[in-house]
């Protein structure tokens, strides 16, 4: 294969002042020539993010709780038949609050709202009884991936920023917390500073805690044990040089996602009995391996093709069981799961957000928006001048010829 030379591979070099001059006039040029085009669609796009759309939801006893944004306020709804009233209003104000994410308990009775101030990491978590829609509770800094224990209980990461953490230790830090009565206390993640991060969850049948300690952005490590005693959670599998994720505990046995090989992801099931015994349940495949949830014995994995995203199902013996495939090219994003189902959002160019509950019965569409509009999304594939083939959506009104293409890409941190 003939290979050409990369003329731009000059601008790798961010050190060299050829190269801030080139970012910075180019920068300038495209201000230029997009300020026009920037104007006559702002009232439009305006209009557009001021409508509905889902942030985040969650499955409880109760039924399934969903955070909205719509303008400048957010809300939560309990989704029955009846969605037309709020549980709680949180509005914007002064403080430009940007609510983040939902955490309901499992019983439903209670829900924590985390949320940051004027767009920074920095702001914290109201706690929320669901029946009254009264604040209970305040945790202020930067807090994240909370698991109740309970109604009154719950675990969460915080990172520390500013202030060193209690038990010592340079800034920023991450470390497992546990609330109850109002009070903090550091319960795991001693000694931890940057580059690592922390997230916890719990798995399906809310027995064990699955911990993730990410070395920056490369390696991980996947940490286990009883989920209510902190003093059982020790290391199960790492990666030196790749990262790994855990997907659930069932059957006595811990199954994760691995990205060795060529870096796609695996799924590997690891005996609670016998930690060091490692088994491939699901081969690596030519497309990245997003996600992973355990349903009725059954795996449930979101695959990314083309820049989109792909559901399919295996046996816990890694035999393919189903698919799932959407009419037009999108993006799954999983909420959350249980022992029997799963909740997802589905969106694509043309549709803001669809939200399904998938038990392997049946798929479930709890709420969406659409808009009418009469435009078609297709798969289109260009080749650089190295020859490498890169993919593309073209979003166009049906019927229409092209006749002019807005280009934009993003390179991501690797």
């Amino acid at each position: 294969m003939k290979m050409s030379c990369d003329s731009y591979a000059w601008l790798e070099n961010l050190t060299d002042e050829n190269v801030v001059k080139w970012a910075l006039s180019h920068n300038e040029k495209t201000r230029k020539l997009l300020s026009p085009v920037s104007k006559k669609f702002k009232e439009i796009l305006k209009s557009k993010l001021g409508k509905v759309f889902l942030k985040s939801a969650r499955i409880t006893d109760r039924g399934i709780y969903a955070l909205y944004v719509e303008q400048d306020k957010y809300y939560v709804k309990l989704l029955k038949k009846d969605l037309s009233r709020p549980i709680f209003i949180l509005s914007s104000g002064k403080r430009s609050i940007v609510a983040k994410k939902l955490y309901a308990s499992p019983r439903g009775d209670v829900f924590a709202l985390t949320f940051s101030l004027g767009g920074l990491d920095y702001g914290g978590a109201y706690l929320i009884e669901a029946d009254t829609g009264k604040i209970i509770d305040e945790i202020k800094g930067v807090v994240y991936n909370f698991v109740w224990l309970g109604d009154q209980k719950l675990y969460y990461v915080r990172s520390y920023r500013k202030t060193k953490p209690p038990d010592g230790g340079s800034v920023p830090a991450p470390r497992i917390c546990v609330w109850e009565s109002g009070k903090e206390e550091i319960i795991w993640g001693s000694g931890l500073s940057s580059p690592h991060r922390i997230t916890i969850k719990a798995s399906s049948g809310r027995d064990k805690a699955l911990i993730t300690v990410y070395n920056g952005w490369l390696s991980s490590a996947v940490y286990v044990g009883e989920l209510k005693d902190p003093g059982t959670w020790r290391k199960l599998y790492a990666g030196e040089n790749f990262l790994v994720k855990p997907i659930d505990f069932l059957n006595n046995q811990y199954y994760l996602v691995a990205y060795d090989g060529k870096g796609f992801g695996r799924i590997i099931g690891i005996s609670n009995a016998n930690t060091k015994k490692v088994k491939t349940v699901l081969r690596e495949r030519s497309s990245v391996l997003v996600d992973a949830e355990i349903i009725k014995n059954t795996i449930l994995t979101s695959y990314l093709m083309n820049a989109a995203s792909r559901l399919k199902m295996y046996s816990l013996q890694g035999c393919k069981m189903g698919e799932i495939r959407f009419e037009t090219p999108g993006t799954v994003t999983i909420y959350d799961s249980t022992v029997s189902g799963v909740l997802f959002k589905y969106e694509n160019f043309l549709t803001p957000y669809k939200l399904f509950y998938f038990d392997l019965d049946e798929m479930q569409l709890l709420d969406s928006r659409s808009e009418n509009i009469n435009h078609v999304v297709r798969d289109a594939w260009a080749t650089s001048k190295d020859g490498t083939r890169i993919h593309m959506f073209v979003v166009k009104k049906r019927g229409a010829k092209i006749s002019k293409v807005l280009l934009y890409g993003y390179g991501g941190f690797n």
